[in-house]
Order: structure tokens, then C-alpha cells, then sequence
């Protein structure tokens, strides 16, 4: 069975239109949810006509050394001297550690020969996690390192102009972190799929057969905030129902990743499907191989992996009190990320009752029809952006 999907309709709010920006993130070493949502943004805004400029800064960050601070200044040097001074949205992961990029005072800001000296280098900072959250439950709040994190990107997050998060959870974790009262909302947007198949375990039209099991994906890089020992706890007390747990993410070729595979196969043998990090244009073929997501990370500001599983009908469990609780709407149930029982109770009865299984996807499915496109997201960067030059 194939239900066709719906998509929302873009570009109806796309004044005032802006025709050229400066956009700065990290060269990362892979994927992750903040640098899909750069490409995407980006991407969009392209489309609809705005030139990007995109300084992508290779460097340790959020712990930069004198070097990627200096490339990042003589690259916005340059591009002002070779064009003008243009709005700037800067990543997080980079303006979150230098908060001297936005400050007024010009005693305060960096050295750099090309900008005026009335104006900040940079205009947005665009939050994608606050800095401290990634290290601030396995190494402490208190940890000297977690403390100068959080003690950067506060001064930033109050001294831009704009600071832009991407979920309501978000920004209300901003102010709480950092007392900024005004925060923007820009939500990622989606890839709708024209039609979407039913997954065996639900569709009436099909048969799922006692040989082809259950499937559970999670789709995460092997990191500590992601949690994934939870569901390893979880799993391993319902060995004897037929599921298969598939793993897609990065992280896991050496180090704690590889020992924590090592540990999720040890506890639930003959269950794990290792995928690695795959591709944008391999993601849409393991929705399609998927019944149901799990995404138990401790934090989490938003989670476009749950919003990318519902564009495809597939529903999810995620950790309560996380921004996921908001991606996710009611397409599926929520457990505490702390508590493995609960994740194990919330499974069992998806494992077991077909019908609550039919509920959620159709929840997904619903879900899908109200998520807002890369375009409708952009229009909205348009506008945050036309605000600055024209207010």
C-alpha cells in the first residue's frame, strides 16, 4: 500500500529578498545534524537567488588554537576587501567559542584590517547545541574545560544581533543557559518523499512473516550524548521477541565508539546491523528498510533525524526532555533517557501490538504533511536576514 504524501506549500513569504550573505561553519571531518542543516540552508538560499559566500574554517573547534582563529579573521578580511561588508551568520561550534566576533566594543574585537570599525564581524549566530551539552553529562557542568565553554558562548549568545536556534526547546535553553531573551526559531526543513510505502509490520496488504523481523534503526554518530549503551540495556531483555537493531552513523572505527559496538554486540547477539556513515542519498533506502526509530540521546536541541524518519512515514521513540520531543510531535512515545526499563516497556508493547504499530505510523505519516520544506526555511533565513540590513 502507498499513501501519498502531501508537502506544504514554499516560498510564500520570501520579502524581503536578500542577494548576498557570508555564511561561516567548521570543516568538520564528517556529517553531523549541524552541518546537514548548514548545506541544506545554504543550498536553499542559493536557489532562491541569494549568493553565498561560505567560509568553511578547518580547525579544533569549539577549541580553536591561534592558527584557525587567524585563518578564520584573514578570510573575512579578504572577502571584504574583494566585495563589501555583508551580513555574516556564523555556526556555533565557531562563534560560540569566539564571542569577540560579535562584540560592539572595538577595543573588544579581533585584529583584522578590512572591516569598519563601527560594525561587529559577525551579525548571526546560528546555535546548533549549546557547547556545553556534548561534554557536560559524562565530564561534568564543573569540568574547567565544559565551564570556558559555556562561560564563550554566553558572552556571544548576549552580545549578537541575532541568535538564531532550531527548535522552540532550543531557544528556551538558551535563555535559561545564557538569559538571552530574544531568540529566533528556524526549524529544519525536510525532503518530502511524493509517496511513501506502508512498512510490512503495519500494512494490511501485506505479510510479515516470522522470518523477517522487526526493524529498528538508529541513526546516530558514536558519541557519548547519543546514548547508545541505553538501548543495548534496553534491548537485551527482549531477546525473545524478532527484531533487528540497525545502526547508520559515524564514529564507531576506533576508540569508544569501536568499544561500544563491541559492547552492543556482545549484549545483543545476531541483532546488530553496523551500516557506518551513510550519505544523504543512501538515507531514504534505509527508511525504507525501517519500522521504527530510536534516538535516546541525553541531548538533544532538535533532531532532524527524527523529522527526516517521519517525512517517510517511519515513527520513533525518543528521550523526554529533549528538543526531540518536539520533532517527533505524536508520531510515536517518548521514554527517559536514563531509564532502560522504560525504553524496554515502551518497545515491548510496540513489538507486541500491531495495532498501536498501525497507530504510530499513521501518526508519521500525519506528521509529515505539517513539516516545512529546506525552501519554506530559507524564506524565513530571507527574512531574519532583510530585518538586519533593514532595520
Amino acid at each position: 500500500m502507498t499513501r501519498r504524501l502531501h508537502r506544504p506549500p514554499g516560498g510564500e513569504d520570501s520579502q524581503p529578498h536578500v542577494t548576498e550573505l557570508i555564511w561561516v561553519d567548521p570543516d568538520l571531518p564528517g556529517p553531523s545534524g549541524g552541518s546537514l542543516y548548514n548545506d541544506r540552508v545554504v543550498d536553499a538560499l542559493q536557489g532562491l537567488g541569494t549568493t553565498v559566500h561560505r567560509l568553511r574554517v578547518p580547525g579544533p573547534w569549539p577549541h580553536p588554537d591561534e592558527a584557525s582563529r587567524r585563518r578564520l579573521l584573514d578570510a573575512l578580511a579578504r572577502l571584504h576587501r574583494e566585495i563589501r561588508p555583508l551580513p555574516v551568520i556564523v555556526d556555533g561550534l565557531i562563534g560560540g567559542c569566539m564571542p569577540e566576533l560579535f562584540s560592539d566594543d572595538p577595543s573588544q574585537r579581533p585584529a583584522a584590517p578590512s572591516p569598519p570599525a563601527e560594525k561587529p564581524l559577525g551579525d548571526v549566530l546560528l546555535v546548533h547545541l549549546p557547547l556545553a551539552a556534548e561534554h557536560e553529562r559524562t565530564a561534568g557542568s564543573a569540568e574547567p574545560r565544559t565551564v570556558g565553554l559555556a562561560e564563550a558562548e554566553g558572552q556571544a549568545v548576549r552580545a549578537a544581533a541575532r541568535v538564531v536556534a532550531t527548535s522552540r526547546w532550543a531557544a528556551e535553553d538558551l535563555h535559561r543557559r545564557h538569559g538571552r531573551q530574544k531568540v529566533d526559531v528556524l526549524v529544519p526543513g525536510v525532503d518530502i518523499p511524493s509517496s511513501v510505502d506502508l512498512p510490512s509490520s503495519v500494512d494490511p496488504g501485506r505479510t510479515h512473516s516470522e522470518t523477517a523481523p522487526l526493524r529498528l534503526t538508529m541513526a546516530a554518530s558514536f558519541t557519548p550524548r547519543k546514548n547508545h549503551r541505553l538501548l543495548g540495556e534496553a534491548l537485551s531483555t527482549l531477546l525473545e521477541h524478532d527484531w533487528v537493531l540497525q545502526l547508520a552513523g559515524g564514529g564507531a572505527e576506533q576508540g569508544p565508539g569501536a568499544a561500544m559496538l563491541q559492547e552492543l554486540q556482545g549484549r545483543l547477539p545476531g541483532r546488530i546491523v553496523h551500516l557506518g556513515a551513510l550519505p544523504p542519498e543512501e538515507m531514504h533506502g534505509l527508511w525504507r528498510r525501517t519500522d521504527l526509530l530510536l534516538l535516546p540521546s541525553w541531548a538533544e536541541t532538535y533532531g532532524m533525524v527524527v523529522t527526516e524518519a517521519c517525512a517517510h512515514g517511519v515513527p520513533g521513540i525518543v528521550s523526554s526532555g529533549t528538543g526531540a520531543v518536539e520533532a517527533l510531535g505524536e508520531a510515536g512515545g517518548t521514554a527517559d533517557p536514563d531509564q532502560p526499563e522504560d525504553w524496554a516497556r515502551l518497545l515491548e508493547s510496540w513489538l507486541t501490538d500491531p495495532q498501536l504499530r498501525g497507530r504510530w505510523a499513521e501518526a508519521a505519516r500525519t506528521r509529515a504533511d505539517s513539516l516545512p520544506s529546506w525552501e519554506q526555511t530559507a524564506n524565513h533565513w530571507q527574512k531574519l536576514i532583510g530585518s538586519l540590513q533593514t532595520g
